[in-house]
């Protein structure tokens, strides 16, 4: 209180254990601003709520590409021997006005980013395990992984994707660094081609 009297002590959420920066009373509310959750409420300081911020749901952050207006962000990497860094998959998307975070729970390390010009609403996300992610609106159209493509699973058995590129003609370039044929190319019509180049 103004008064240095304790009135509350804020050891838990309920959902989460706070890392608070600053706090604000106002009424019989409590407003806080956490380090790892964001801006919370807590009404009558009793229960506490998360209120949604439009931000990037990670700072991990592999790649950031733009195009047409969007902005994508992938939050992944690997370490200094090519082995992923296992954080969770999760995918950034800003439209100029706010961001839409994507996740997977059974994926990790969300690596590059390519936007379909043709059709903004399109982008295509390699990752570190998982192969590759092809979105619409959103919304995961189409996952591509050794079992239905020409992407190999390498060593570790996991179908490890990195670099993406988009040529003129719409095809979209992959490589996969730990693979037999390091190069493939998605056709825009829809079929793959393998080029067993070593890099």
């Amino acid at each position: 209180s103004s008064q240095g009297i304790l009135k509350k002590e804020i050891s838990s959420y309920g959902w989460g254990e706070p890392d608070i920066c600053q706090a604000l009373i106002f009424g019989n509310d409590i407003w806080i601003a956490d380090r790892k959750h964001g801006t919370i409420q807590g009404k009558n300081m009793t229960g506490f709520t998360g209120l949604p911020a439009s931000g990037p749901g990670s700072n991990e952050v592999a790649d950031i590409t733009s195009e047409g207006g969007k902005t994508i962000i992938c939050a992944g990497g690997t370490n200094g021997s090519w082995n992923g860094l296992k954080l969770p998959y999760m995918v950034s998307v800003h439209d100029g006005r706010k961001f839409e975070n994507i996740s997977s729970g059974s994926h990790y390390d969300a690596m590059r980013a390519v936007i379909d010009p043709s059709d903004p609403t399109r982008y295509f996300v390699s990752s570190w395990g998982g192969g590759l992610f092809m979105y619409e609106n959103n919304t995961l159209t189409k996952q591509f992984d050794s079992s239905n493509s020409p992407l190999e699973s390498g060593l570790s058995g996991e179908t490890r994707v990195l670099g993406l590129a988009r040529d003129k003609t719409g095809n979209l370039w992959i490589t996969q660094p730990d693979a037999t044929a390091k190069i493939k190319v998605l056709k825009s019509g829809g079929t793959w081609e393998t080029y067993p180049a070593n890099i």
